[in-house]
């Protein structure tokens, strides 16, 4: 197994190999000494094994020399097999303590570490080459790769500004061209919708979209803008008639085929309920004027006299009545499309007051008692229509409301994402300004300690016994410690006096600093009064003693072990005097390093 602290070996991004390898390939500083290259790979010793015969190898490279070669010593050619090379952990102490610059050194990096740090060290090095963890060809500096991922990676994660959606930058294109939420413009009014509500507008509501004649199912080829189609329907209403009569006569074709046998399709409008129903004069009539229509010839339809067509008007709207009963009664089984063009243009026709008044007039004194059940169905069928229209236009209502309130859901849903965002970099420029401060008082540490009577209770009662200052430094690129306060005291100051302890903490510049420290601190407690001559202030002065645990490098965030003094100042003295004010008590910490 590795010893704590030995590297691992890096990939050529300074990220570990799985498994060790040859020695050590780094820059030494100083450069490294013969002693500790290994004789078979020339590099530094890794895990280093040493002969019988005094020699020392890389464990690797020994055993893989005497698995491959003949089995003696590379060295001297002593026969050797691996019961006689045994590790040799002194000189692994001494290699693990070796200093050298980072790997990253000709990329920009300064550090000068110990081998056993280099595994730390290179897990949060600045100028580590790593790849960008969004799967771009870039491969850069840890220091840029949070510029990176942010402002210039083509894979970045960016919002759309319209959905909110979040995308892949190199996407964004594409999304905006099929984003539901994207402003577009009316080709035909110009008028800025979103995509999503500009194709239901296009279809039912813009009076300069080009749409076609309704009567286009019977022939009417014409196209023209929303806004002109009455006009157009208006002005050519006797040509849409015939039309029309054209789609009578063809369904009048079909019933001689459709209905049962022995029953006449088109029923005397004027015979009594006994007759049987046989084509009077006046249908026979009707229908040779029908027959005789060539409905694809436009000059037919001009060449018409207005007069005849006004007269024959009436018996066509009858027809039509006629011709509907008769599907209803005869033919059930064959399963018309409500929905075609042609029926609802026939439906239109027949909601005709004229056409309507002669129908129910017909239904009473000519149609079986079938008949009447027949047409009350169909009314009640249409109010079912009308209702079933008005559902239709709620929901779209609704569903346009639901929409508006799912975006506005999502823009409150970015608002809150960006308001976190903006809470956590707030925490992050306050640590870093906290940072900075720490180290620009030079090893002058002023630390207010408020709400000393509330504190004070809580260490009384032991719910808070303990306090520590925040971190400060002895330089800008120096040790970093902070103050420890008992308000109680400690053991056999508890409950009299106030203790004061001085702890170091890890700091950023730890691994080229001298440890242990070496230097003088110094520990005030301020007397606040306003009479300066009248001041005395509690100061105690401590020399750092190299060989206790307090003042060695920390290897935690904080050194367990403090130093300092269990009876600092009475409390009685403290909390009867000027050394409290405005329940604030300021400490005094002043460090000098060798």
């Amino acid at each position: 197994m590795m010893e704590k602290g030995e590297p691992q070996p890096r990939t050529p991004q300074g990220e570990l190999a799985e498994e060790p390898l040859e020695g050590y390939d780094f820059d030494f500083c100083p450069p490294l000494d013969s002693k500790y290259e290994c004789p078979i790979c020339l590099m530094c010793l890794r895990d280093p094994y040493q002969t019988y015969c005094g020699h020392r190898f890389c464990k690797y490279c020994i055993f893989k020399w005497l698995r491959e070669e003949k089995h003696r010593c590379p060295v001297d050619n002593v026969l050797l097999d691996e019961q006689n090379i045994y590790p040799d952990n002194f000189a692994k102490r001494e290699i693990l303590g070796l200093k050298l610059k980072c790997p990253n050194y000709s990329h920009g990096c300064r550090f000068i570490i110990e081998l056993c740090n280099l595994e730390s060290h290179l897990q949060s090095c600045f100028y580590a080459l790593i790849p960008c963890p969004q799967c771009c060809p870039a491969v850069l500096p840890r220091k840029d790769l949070k510029d990176h991922i942010e402002q210039s990676c083509p894979r970045r994660y960016v919002q759309c500004d319209y959905c909110f959606q979040s995308i892949f930058l190199s996407s964004k294109q594409k999304h905006l061209l099929e984003c539901p939420f994207v402003p577009t413009q009316c080709k035909y009014c110009d008028i800025l919708l979103t995509r999503e509500k500009l194709k239901k507008h296009i279809r039912t509501e813009c009076q300069k979209a080009i749409v076609k004649c309704r009567f286009y199912e019977f022939g009417c080829k014409t196209e023209v803008r929303r806004s002109c189609i009455d006009e157009h329907e208006e002005q050519q209403s006797q040509q849409h008639l015939w039309l029309l009569c054209g789609a009578v006569k063809e369904l009048y074709r079909l019933l001689y085929t459709i209905v049962p046998q022995g029953v006449s399709p088109l029923p005397s409008l004027g015979a009594p309920a006994s007759a049987p129903p046989v084509l009077t004069h006046t249908d026979l009539q009707l229908d040779d004027q029908l027959t005789s229509l060539n409905l694809s010839d436009d000059s037919s339809l001009n060449a018409l006299p207005s007069s005849d067509f006004t007269n024959d008007l009436p018996a066509l709207k009858n027809a039509i009545l006629q011709v509907r009963r008769l599907i209803q009664l005869h033919v059930k089984p064959i399963n018309f499309n409500p929905e075609s063009t042609q029926m609802m243009n026939i439906t239109k026709i027949e909601s005709d007051p004229t056409a309507m008044q002669s129908a129910r007039f017909d239904s009473q004194q000519n149609a079986p008692p079938q008949e009447h059940e027949s047409v009350l169905s169909s009314v009640q069928t249409k109010k079912l229509q009308s209702l079933q229209e008005k559902t239709a236009y709620q929901d779209e209502r609704m569903t346009g409301q639901s929409q508006q309130l799912k975006e506005t859901q999502a823009k409150l849903s970015s608002i809150e994402k960006k308001l976190d965002e903006y809470r956590i970099r707030t925490r992050q420029l306050e640590s870093q300004v906290s940072e900075m401060e720490a180290r620009s008082c030079n090893g002058n540490f002023y630390w207010v300690i408020k709400n000393y009577s509330r504190l004070r209770r809580e260490a009384m009662s032991g719910d808070n016994t303990v306090l520590h200052s925040p971190g400060f430094y002895t330089s800008f690129h120096g040790y970093k410690l902070c103050v420890r306060l008992n308000l109680n005291g400690v053991d056999s100051a508890h409950g009299t006096h106030l203790s004061l302890f001085i702890h170091f903490m890890q700091g950023e510049f730890d691994s080229f600093l001298e440890w242990p420290f070496g230097g003088r601190i110094t520990l005030t407690i301020m007397d606040q009064n306003e009479a300066c001559e009248l001041r005395q202030h509690i100061t105690e002065t401590l020399i750092a003693k190299p060989h206790l645990a307090a003042f060695q490098k920390p290897r935690a965030h904080r050194n367990h072990k403090g130093f300092g003094y269990m009876e600092f100042a009475p409390l009685s003295l403290i909390e009867n005097s000027q050394y409290v004010k405005n329940d604030s008590l300021i400490i005094h910490a002043q460090v000098v390093a060798q």
